[in-house]
Formats: structure tokens, sequence, C-alpha cells
């Protein structure tokens, strides 16, 4: 598990950050290799990640600066196209301004009514992945979705990424939004009204581009 817990970060010898009590082989966590298969998401272990890094913006900037370092050297592991879609060196050197001036925002607790919703729209997408992410399979929207299991909610938003169910892969491809208008998905990451979320996921064994993903499905919610 990775938790990037430390106010500082430091970037070591052999591409290795090092935080307070953890070490983390930049590396090894980009590689593709370690998605297991038949793994799920943990949501609890997601949890932790989000509110790290709705907490701590600023930290995770420094993982950002050690992925530039090994982008200029010519060393950027594989799995960084999953980060960086077609935008390369300029969504990281954006994406470290944007840390630069965030406001943390408050964590996120996870709500059941929003589980449920979450849930059931990672199964809806895993099953139809050539659909609209973010409109179910029979048309209903993330507004009639939530209308049809919670209540007194007033804003909400959606977050669905389609590659792994790993922890620290789903919170990293929504926070660089690679090829996204007006990054929505980053923008979720760090909503300060949001005080809920709900996780759901669901393997996706025929996705159109990677073949076999695992959809991970965030629905925040002003509601706590």
């Amino acid at each position: 598990m990775l938790s990037i817990i430390a106010t500082s970060i430091l970037l070591l010898g052999g591409d290795t950050l090092a935080t307070e009590g953890i070490s983390i082989n930049v590396n090894a966590w980009l590689d593709t290799s370690r998605f297991e298969t038949g793994a799920s998401v943990d949501k609890d272990d997601l949890l932790l990640h989000l509110n790290d890094l709705r907490a701590r913006p600023q930290t995770w900037r420094t993982f950002v600066d050690s992925i530039v370092v090994l982008w200029e050297e010519g060393r950027a592991p594989r799995m960084l196209q999953h980060l960086l879609g077609s935008e390369g060196l300029s969504l990281l050197l954006e994406l470290r301004r944007y840390l630069d001036t965030v406001q943390p925002a408050a964590p996120v607790r996870r709500l059941q009514c929003l589980d449920r919703v979450a849930a059931d729209h990672a199964n809806d997408v895993a099953a139809n992945p050539n659909g609209n992410a973010h409109r179910s399979s029979n048309g209903q929207t993330l507004t009639q979705r939530l209308q049809a299991q919670c209540s007194g909610i007033r804003s909400f938003g959606e977050c669905v990424d389609h590659l792994s169910p790993a922890s620290s892969t789903v919170v990293l491809r929504l926070l660089f939004d690679p090829d996204v208008p007006g990054r929505g998905h980053r923008r979720n990451l760090f909503d300060p009204t949001y005080r809920g979320v709900g996780i759901g996921g669901a393997p996706c064994p025929k996705h159109p581009v990677l073949g076999s993903g695992y959809v991970v499905v965030l629905t925040f919610s002003d509601v706590e």
C-alpha cells in the first residue's frame, strides 16, 4: 500500500521517495505488471489516499517532481502513458503549478447511499464500456441516480476511472486527469463543498482500449 503521509518528501538515489516510515520506488509504483488479475478495489485504502491528497496536496507535488526528473532523463516508466495521455511533459508541469496553489480540503467520509450509487454505476460501466461513462446504460444521469438512493444532496460530482483497482493508481489518474477539458475529475478531488463519498469497483474484461481493465467510481456529495 502506498500512503504519502509526511509533510515533506525527498527524492533519493534509485528513484525512491522517502517519507517518515515509508519509502516508495517510483518505477515499481508505475509498473503495470503489479496489477493482479482478479484484484478488487480496497475502498478503505482508496479513501485514505484520497483524503491524504485533499489534506496535503503539496506533498504529492514532490512525487510529480520525481516523475519530471525521470522524464527529462529519458527513464520514464511505461505506466506513465496512462497518466499523461497525449499531453506529455506539459501536463506534468501544469499539474506541478496546480499543486503549488490548490488549497487543502477537509476529509470526506464514505456514506452508504453514495456507496450504493457508486457500486451500481461501476457495475453498469464495466458491463457497457463503450457507453457514456457518466450516464447509465438505461439513460439515467448522475442526478437521477442520486435522487433514487439519497436525500438532501445539493452539490455532487462523479469520477470514473477504467484502469486498475490499485488505490494509488486511481488517485493519480484522476489527479493528472489527462485529455479532459477543464480537469473535472481533478476539481472533484479537491472540491471543498464535498463531505461525503461513495466508492464502487468492478472488473471490466472487455475494455475497448485496454482489453482488460477495472472500473472505479467515486461519487461525491455535500452530504455528511
